[in-house]
């Protein structure tokens, strides 16, 4: 025992003389360099060369990049000299910076931690702060990757299509690990409506439009002893060039930098966050930007489900099984469609307007997985999707939940055939007690009155004519 303890300090201080030695000589290439940051030791200076490289795993689907949704920043906008959501006006919107450990992880973290952002953007509360669980990321749950690197694109269409549940439901590992989460995780799991590709030109604008996001930036040997400053590389050394996923949140004009939030823990950098020069981020065209968070709904009130007053669909089988033998409440008669047909759906009516949060279907075992679009609509002609996402339970009546929404209509568009045919047993909604939340438009007029023209998401927009000449014209977008 006595000589494994000696042999390991004398490992440990060789590790440390060699780290000390790259410390050195990376603060010398600083010296007779133009670059303006601080390295020493951190959290990460002292790892193995193939543990540093173990570090930044961000893997790059190019294929992925070309197809993806891209949102461009409208002509002629203005921003101001510095912006970051690390600093708003003295309140801090970012989470708490979080640690990989030594797992090649980053990807994960970096899509957490811009969909944790968004979340408390959303909540308009900076100290919301929900902990969301990377482990489930890189265990089994989900295909994007595992600690020995992914993408961070796969993890953001897993918590699209799936969600992710709060830390405590599936803690964190550092390691690859089963797919072992808490129990029915999946009704307090957090997803996002969609995400968008945004072109380095317009990080600025994204960043306000949309909150933090997920970026990947290329680093050498020396980012691993970046302590402050304006961070660009200067010293290759042994690691080489990795790709390591982070989280962008802000920049600075006049220092000519970008502000990252990194995931190595605070006792990397300026307590986790970094400078980054301008044009080292941009090295690839890579910054996805989170479209909206959707946060898990609490279970419907059972008292609150009511059958729909009729239904049609996009076609039946036979009298039969005509539509609406999906709302008799009787588990032995079924919808079925005519076999083969392109596009499957039942559409229900309610016997009045009414706000809906959720619906419950039943349809055989033998028919899941089954993917769905649920839309709603107050007229019947006027669509708005409320929840894409998978039925993976038969034989039972599974919830899907989704945004307070005020409708009339509600339609199923089933995207997979089973036997050529769509089907569905049993049908209800959830109808809420509350309104849906709306806000408002405000009219000032020139002599100093005011008027306030409420509107929900059922608004499209608003135009204003005076004197046959339009002076304002608005979209809810």
């Amino acid at each position: 025992m006595k000589q494994i303890t000696i042999a390991t300090m004398i490992l440990l201080l060789l590790a440390g003389l060699a780290g000390a030695s790259h410390v050195t000589e990376v603060r010398m290439v600083l010296k007779h360099s133009d670059a303006s940051w601080e390295a020493g030791h951190t959290s990460v200076s002292d790892l193995s060369v193939n543990e540093k490289r173990a570090l930044c795993g961000a893997k790059i689907d190019c294929s992925k990049q070309l197809h993806a949704t891209s949102v461009r920043a409208p002509e002629h906008v203005s921003f101001p000299s510095s912006f970051s959501w690390h600093d708003v006006n003295g309140s801090d919107w970012m989470t708490p910076v979080r640690n990989q450990g030594s797992c090649g992880s980053c990807w994960a973290f970096g899509a957490i931690g811009a969909v944790e952002a968004s979340i408390n953007i959303l909540k308009n509360n900076p100290d919301y702060d929900i902990d969301l669980s990377e482990q489930h990321l890189t265990s089994s749950c989900c295909n994007a990757g595992s600690c020995r690197g992914g993408y961070p694109t796969g993890a953001l269409d897993y918590i699209k299509d799936h969600g992710v549940p709060p830390e405590k439901c599936f803690p964190y590992r550092a390691k690859n690990s089963a797919c072992t989460p808490c129990d029915d995780w999946e009704n307090d799991s957090y997803k996002i409506s969609n995400y968008v590709h945004i072109d380095t030109s317009d990080y600025k604008w994204a960043l306000e439009h949309y909150g933090p996001m997920v970026v990947v930036i290329r680093v050498p040997d020396d980012w691993f002893y970046y302590k402050a400053g304006v961070y660009e590389p200067v010293w290759e050394g042994k690691v080489g060039w990795a790709n390591h996923c982070v989280v962008l949140c802000g920049w600075n004009d006049s220092e000519k930098t970008w502000i990252i939030k990194n995931s190595w823990g605070k006792y990397w950098g300026m307590d986790g966050y970094a400078y980054v020069k301008y044009g080292v981020l941009e090295q690839y065209n890579y910054g996805y930007a989170i479209e909206k968070p959707i946060i898990p709904s609490p279970p419907p009130k059972p008292e609150s489900w009511v059958k729909p007053a009729s239904a049609t669909a996009s076609s039946m089988y036979s009298g039969t099984y005509s539509p609406e033998k999906a709302i008799d409440g009787d588990n032995r008669t079924h919808w079925y469609s005519k076999r083969y047909q392109k596009t499957n759906w039942i559409q229900f009516e309610m016997n009045k307007t009414a706000v809906v949060d959720a619906i419950r279907m039943r349809i055989y075992p033998s028919f899941v997985p089954m993917p769905i679009e649920v839309q709603t609509s107050i007229d019947g002609e006027n669509w708005q999707i409320a929840a894409d996402t998978t039925i993976k339970k038969g034989g039972m009546l599974a919830e899907v939940t989704f945004e307070k929404t005020k409708c009339r209509f509600i339609r199923i568009i089933e995207k997979k055939q089973y036997y050529g045919l769509a089907m569905m047993t049993e049908m209800d909604a959830h109808v809420c007690e509350e309104d849906v939340a709306t806000s408002s438009i405000i009219l000032e007029y020139s002599n100093g009155t005011r008027r306030a023209i409420p509107f929900d998401k059922s608004l499209a927009g608003v135009t204003i004519i005076n004197n046959n000449t339009k002076t304002l014209e608005w979209w809810n977008t």
